[in-house]
């Protein structure tokens, strides 16, 4: 669990996908595009937040640290 100084936490802890628990691991993620392959020049993928929450939405960003795959600001 971690506590950001000066937050103090209130009610129950929210489950599932958020900005907090993918920052939580190494505090970070650092996005970067898809790079192009030899099929697509413009790849895209299913973000992750967003597929965990039922919703089908591509993005052409990732984590470059772990190359999961998120729309940038929202899901970063």
């Amino acid at each position: 669990e971690t506590v950001l100084p000066g937050y103090r936490r209130r009610g129950k802890l929210p489950v599932g996908d958020s900005p907090m628990r993918l920052e939580a691991c190494e505090w970070a993620h650092f996005p970067r595009q898809i790079p192009p392959n030899a099929i697509k020049q413009n790849p895209s993928r299913q973000c992750h937040v967003c597929k965990a929450h039922g919703k089908k939405s591509e993005s052409r960003w990732e984590c470059e640290k772990c190359g999961v795959a998120l729309h940038m600001p929202v899901c970063f």
